[in-house]
């Protein structure tokens, strides 16, 4: 079984509220998509009362064993051959705030739970160094069959 190896280390309950971790994200001068505030505001999305560290994984298709690309349920059905989990909901706006430093036109897919939206769609975090420089927070319109290409970047953790 392939051991992968940690990428990067965010820490997670670093604002008290969504109202608090938005303002920090804006005030870095990185953007929130509206998908992405849809789910920041989600009925399910809860931040982490206490200040805890959480090693992330970077990690494509290709190295899951699918060098053709593989749809989102298999992904997040194999990552558990490896120990890995999908992430709270906190990473994708902690990473943004917290990866000030992504390369130009990286996007990292976040796995997590898909959340329903404001508007009822099934959304996910995306984390995106775009085109013209900005820093993104993006929200996904996302579903089980969507198809991955072998070197898209997601983002998991160790199971909790």
């Amino acid at each position: 079984m392939k051991d992968f190896k940690i990428w990067k280390t965010i820490e997670l309950g670093t604002h008290k509220n969504i109202n608090d971790l938005e303002t920090a994200i804006q005030k870095s001068k990185m953007i929130i998509g509206s998908w992405a505030k849809d789910v920041l505001y989600s009925k399910e999305f809860i931040l982490s009362n206490n200040k805890t560290s959480l090693d992330l994984f970077r990690i494509t298709p290709k190295e899951l064993g699918y060098p053709t690309g593989v749809t989102t349920e298999v992904i997040y059905n194999k990552i558990f051959d490896f120990g890995l989990s999908l992430c709270p909901l906190e990473v994708g706006p902690q990473l943004r705030l917290q990866y000030k430093n992504q390369p130009l036109l990286e996007s990292l897919q976040i796995g997590m739970r898909q959340q329903e939206d404001t508007k009822g769609y099934k959304s996910e975090f995306r984390v995106v160094h775009a085109v013209d420089g900005k820093l993104w927070l993006a929200g996904d319109h996302k579903h089980k069959d969507n198809f991955w290409d072998p070197d898209e970047y997601f983002i998991f953790c160790k199971k909790i």
